[in-house]
């Protein structure tokens, strides 16, 4: 770190021989660019210092970027949040649809059940499934929901466990009057 602070408090002259590397001068303000990677996460360090007569001013400012990484691991569990909530969603309306006794032979009741048919049947004659006239409570409809909210749940969770790195952007602004005490 010492030799990071070195490097920025160059005389103005010593400045001047090293434009090639990232500095710049305009009028009497200096700047200093600097890129350096920090701790086990790659992360992008850029430090500013901004002279003018009398005053002088750093920035620092810390990225990390992975971060794109990390917006690509949400984006892709909330599709597998979205599936299975429209998974669930159909099998909620077929426990439902078989509770009123809906007429499947209806093309909507006919696509719900064939649509769902596969997803149920891992459960099928885990229970028993009591009926009362035409009406039938479908347990195993309901054993489903429940097995399939927490695939998704351990899902979610397994992916962000393997994948997510915390990381944190920093933007530190010093600034410290350098002008000659009268007094």
């Amino acid at each position: 770190m010492s030799n990071r602070l070195e490097t920025l408090y160059y005389s103005r002259s010593k400045l001047q021989r090293r434009e090639s590397n990232n500095i710049r001068f305009s009028d009497n303000l200096k700047e200093v660019k600097m890129s350096t990677n920090v701790g086990p996460v790659a992360r992008r360090e850029d430090v500013r210092v901004s002279q003018q007569p009398g005053a002088e001013q750093r920035q620092v400012v810390t990225e990390d970027v992975n971060a794109g990484q990390r917006l690509t691991l949400q984006w892709v569990t909330a599709l597998i949040g979205f599936f299975f909530t429209v998974l669930e969603g159909l099998i909620g309306l077929r426990v439902v649809l078989k509770f009123i006794d809906a007429n499947s032979q209806n093309a909507f009741a006919s696509f719900v059940y064939k649509l769902t048919a596969i997803f149920v049947a891992p459960f099928t004659g885990l229970v028993g499934n009591p009926a009362v006239g035409g009406n039938v409570l479908e347990i195993t409809s309901l054993v489903a929901l429940i097995v399939y909210a927490l695939i998704a749940a351990v899902l979610i969770r397994l992916v962000w466990l393997l994948f997510y790195h915390p990381s944190a952007k920093t933007v530190s602004t010093y600034a410290s009057d350098q002008s000659p005490r009268v007094g």
